[in-house]
């Protein structure tokens, strides 16, 4: 998901994840299909924090 990254403004400011690519990537790296809601909220906590030290430079 690291070249998933959305940029937002005219000064391209991190702003989140591109989800579309997630459930192949999912598919890609081995996660079950009963464990794919705990994987993705794990990396929705994830992105929250990168998005939040991308905004502190």
């Amino acid at each position: 998901m690291r070249t998933q990254l959305r940029h937002a403004g005219l000064a391209g400011a991190v702003c989140g994840l591109d989800y579309a690519v997630l459930p192949w990537v999912m598919q890609q790296v081995g996660v079950a299909a009963d464990d794919t809601a705990n994987v993705f909220f794990r990396l929705q906590y994830a992105e929250a924090e990168f998005v939040a030290c991308c905004s502190k430079s």
